[in-house]
């Protein structure tokens, strides 16, 4: 039996950046407050996977051929080839190894993803609504992840449409191991 918690941390928060729309940032104090909370709890949390969720990208993330830049970004060629991680991710990262959370998933851009890094397992979730920009108009990119955790594997399946109303198909699947390291 493998239990599975959910850590919600909030990175619409505005860094000190003011240049840097959108792109968010986890402060210090939720990092210990949520800490802190582990810490208390070790004992059950240790009988768990625990997975994070944020909003904002905690890693740059490429954007896919099909994605269509918003046209502000086009006038302005604001638009680069990957999204940009929020402000303090690298901190945010090493604080999920430090706390053994394997697995974080994310939002934002719309953009499906799948990557580890040192460790870590990043889901960007894409979207379930279709409501992202492709280069060919009337063509949906609706998508959705269907994780499952066995153990210490997690299997994570990208499922898509393109066309409204043509099904969800299996795009892409990893496996990954799932490592949580609290101990009691």
């Amino acid at each position: 039996h493998c239990g599975v918690g959910f850590l919600r941390f909030d990175s619409n928060k505005v860094g000190p950046n003011p240049f840097a729309l959108a792109r968010g940032k986890i402060d210090e104090a939720e990092l210990k407050e949520i800490g802190t909370a582990i810490d208390k709890y070790r004992a059950s949390a240790s009988q768990m996977k625990l997975i994070a969720l944020v909003h904002h990208h905690p890693i740059s993330v490429q954007k896919p051929i099909w994605h269509k830049p918003e046209w502000y970004q086009q006038i302005f060629g604001w638009f680069q080839e990957s999204t940009g991680e929020f402000e303090n991710s690298s901190a945010f990262l090493h604080w999920l190894q430090e706390k053994g959370i394997p697995m974080v998933l994310h939002g934002h851009k719309h953009i499906p993803h799948f990557s580890t890094q040192n460790g870590t397992i990043i889901v960007g979730c894409g979207s379930s609504t279709g409501k992202v920009k492709t280069m060919v108009d009337r063509e949906t990119y609706m998508s959705l992840n269907i994780i499952t955790i066995d153990g210490s594997k997690a299997i994570v399946r990208l499922r898509a449409e393109r066309l409204h109303g043509a099904g969800l198909e299996e795009t892409a699947s990893y496996e990954m191991i799932m490592a949580n390291h609290i101990v009691p």
